[in-house]
Formats: C-alpha cells, sequence, structure tokens
C-alpha cells in the first residue's frame, strides 16, 4: 500500500500569496512527499520567507527551494550567474559519480544550486553515500534524495 502526503498545494500558495512572495509556483509530488518552489524573487530574503512560510505549512514534506535570486535590474546577470553554477555543479557530481561507480543507477537534474537526485540503488547506505557525495560538491545548496531503494529478494537460510 502506498501512502501519500496529503495535498497541501493549494495552502502553500494560499499562504505565499498573504506572506506577499509573489512569482513563485509550487508544485507537489504526493507520492514522493516533496513540495517544489520555483520561479524568481528579488532578494535573499524573499526566497528564505518562501522556504518558512512553505515549511510551516507542508508538514512532514520535503521542500525544494529551486526560486532563483534576480535583484532588480540584474536580472539577466544573475540568471547568467546561476546557468554557470549550475553546469559547473552538474560537471563535478557527474566526474564524482563516475569515480564512485554510481553514474549506472543514479540521475539528477541541478536547478538554481539545488541537486535532486533520481534513479534506483540497491542499498540504503548506497543512498546515504550518494547524497553525502552530492552535499560535498561546491555551490550545492540543497541535496533532495528522491532515490529509491531497489526490493530486495528474499533469502533463506537451511538450518
Amino acid at each position: 500500500m502506498n501512502i501519500k502526503s496529503p495535498d497541501v498545494k493549494t495552502d502553500i500558495e494560499n499562504a505565499l500569496s498573504q506572506a506577499g512572495v509573489n512569482d513563485v509556483s509550487v508544485a507537489q509530488d504526493r507520492d514522493k512527499g516533496v513540495i517544489t518552489l520555483s520561479g524568481n524573487v528579488l532578494t535573499q530574503e524573499d526566497k528564505q520567507k518562501a522556504d518558512y512560510v512553505t515549511k510551516s505549512v507542508s508538514g512532514a514534506a520535503v521542500v525544494s527551494n529551486q526560486i532563483g535570486v534576480r535583484p532588480e535590474g540584474f536580472e539577466n546577470e544573475a540568471k547568467s550567474i546561476d546557468t554557470n553554477i549550475d553546469a559547473a555543479i552538474a560537471r563535478e557530481f557527474e566526474t564524482a559519480l563516475t569515480a564512485k561507480n554510481f553514474d549506472a543507477d543514479v540521475k539528477y537534474t541541478v536547478n538554481n544550486g539545488v541537486l535532486t537526485l533520481n534513479g534506483d540503488v540497491n542499498s540504503q547506505n548506497k543512498r546515504h553515500d550518494v547524497e553525502k557525495l552530492a552535499a560535498s560538491i561546491a555551490n550545492v545548496q540543497q541535496v533532495v534524495n528522491q532515490l529509491q531503494v531497489k526490493e530486495q529478494r528474499a533469502t533463506s537460510t537451511t538450518t
């Protein structure tokens, strides 16, 4: 039986609006228990406010804060910098995955410093090791670990 997270998307959108945080989109994956925030705000404080408001409403869900900070008058420059940083994170993480032989099982995306891990691994230890590796990459602001541990086969012991 698969238990889904409660639907809180509308509640979060309303709370963000009441807090004066605009231009932020909310997506919810109820199966994985992840709320994703995206869009652009003017200041780091607005990004932090969106994160705080979302966490206060979302309960136990993981909040993936992929909001970009785009200061007024410097929107293009900020976007270009974030794009370059994301590309550098992806290159460094790919190299690290390959060095540890994790590259076959792990898929990932990078958006505004958020490194999201997907795929199937064969153990809880490997899931943890990949998350730890991701967190060690320069300029990663958040790791969202959506790796699934493959169902293990039954074992038998003859006595």
